[in-house]
């Protein structure tokens, strides 16, 4: 079986088929077709995040915004069960905020 790229379709043809092949066909080696077929999956860093306590804490917009939200009530005092953008959740109080900060703030200045 050979395979050829045309008009962003990818055509398969047999011995028998040969004739049908155009010169407006490229050709596809195997890494070619794989790479067509098997695309590498895109990972997104910023909603995967970063490992704290236990929790993947994503580091999208809305977390920091979010983050930036409620940090003084925290740091009063006041525990927050934060969602984070990714669906995790990190209990968030006066005792682990800085260490918390210490780890997702440079995670999140990665991105710039």
């Amino acid at each position: 079986m050979r395979y050829f790229k045309h008009d962003n379709k990818i055509m398969a043809f047999d011995e028998s088929q040969e004739h049908l092949i155009t010169d407006d066909m490229i050709e596809l080696t195997a890494a070619e077709l794989n790479a067509v077929l098997n695309p590498p999956v895109q990972v997104n860093h910023k909603l995967v995040g970063v490992e704290f306590n236990g929790v993947m804490c994503s580091a999208t917009k809305e977390d920091m915004w979010g983050l930036n939200a409620i940090k003084e009530w925290v740091v009063a005092g006041n525990d927050v069960n934060f969602e984070f953008d990714n669906g995790n959740v990190l209990t968030l109080t006066k005792d682990n905020y800085s260490a918390f900060e210490a780890v997702w703030v440079p995670f999140r200045a990665g991105f710039f």
